[in-house]
């Protein structure tokens, strides 16, 4: 069994640990000053802030083959170096990627920040690079599918170079993004280690389905491994305590590893406690997790 599909899913309440958010992104400002005239005339918004309090916001905008970002943080789209450089992809069929360029803005933004955006079928990626980094990318999370909205009111906002915290990774039931191809993490009791492999990721929610944008884990150090405490329901309401560590890495920004629901614990809600020792790309927030355990 693939380990992109070992968990299937309903539903959980995320509950960080310790406040994030400096900044409520789904009350910032969205206005754009100025806009170029657009070939299609159905342009697709999407908003990245940078910095721990989302400082600097930086629009970007797909039209049919371009890319307009602003790259100064200025809210001007008309401006001379403001349309991004399209470039093939190497693996072709029918995808397309945007060398977004460098972020020239300067509040929050970490030296020689570039963005890019690949859009393939049915799929859109937003990176950010930074060197001596790990990347960040938002493509897919617990929400659904990233997706540059119709108007800046609903365009999904990804914040980068913000307050880290840790997602719980989802089931991938299909290979494209459908009706139903989202699920959400549940444990299933008298299941073997490999229909509980548990997945998570580290970086920090925006606005708007598939916002979470992560850190990839290629050049982490392979001693970081996250850590689980579990508190799994008990008939005597005392909670049967487990603890592991997440060995194992897939997917270029996911951490895993085989979770066994004890065979004395019941039906109810475990709580989960994820925590990433030793990250140094930023402080990690612990972050609790309530997950159904069924049967």
């Amino acid at each position: 069994m693939s380990v992109c599909g070992v968990l299937t899913c309903v539903a959980w309440i995320i509950m960080p640990s310790v406040s994030l958010a400096a900044v409520d992104l789904r009350t910032i400002d969205r206005t754009i000053l100025k806009e170029p005239a657009y070939r299609t005339g159905q342009p697709k918004y999407c908003m990245a802030v940078f910095g721990p309090k989302a400082e600097t916001r930086v629009w970007m905008v797909l039209d049919g083959d371009r890319l307009f970002i602003d790259r100064n943080g200025n809210l001007d789209l008309t401006e001379a170096g403001a349309k991004g450089k399209v470039e093939p992809s190497p693996k072709g069929h029918g995808e397309v990627q945007f060398n977004a360029g460098t972020i020239t803005a300067k509040d929050g933004v970490l030296p020689n920040t570039r963005l890019e955006v690949l859009v393939v079928p049915e799929l859109t990626f937003v990176y950010c690079r930074v060197e001596k980094q790990p990347w960040q990318r938002a493509v897919v999370d617990n929400e659904g599918y990233l997706a540059f909205a119709n108007k800046p009111q609903t365009a999904p906002v990804l914040h980068f170079q913000g307050p880290l915290t840790i997602d719980l990774r989802f089931d991938h039931k299909t290979g494209a993004p459908a009706p139903g191809g989202i699920a959400r993490t549940f444990f299933k009791r008298h299941s073997g280690p490999e229909d509980l492999d548990i997945m998570v990721g580290v970086g920090t929610p925006g606005v708007g389905a598939g916002s979470f944008v992560r850190f990839g884990h290629e050049t982490v150090a392979k001693d970081i491994r996250p850590v689980l405490e579990i508190d799994f329901p008990s008939k005597d309401a005392r909670m049967i305590q487990v603890k592991t560590t997440l060995d194992k890495r897939c997917c270029e920004d996911r951490f895993h590893g085989s979770v066994r629901v004890p065979d004395t614990a019941v039906k109810g809600k475990a709580r989960v406690t994820v925590d990433v020792p030793g990250w140094a790309h930023g402080k990690v927030a612990p972050t609790t997790f309530e997950v159904p355990v069924v049967d």
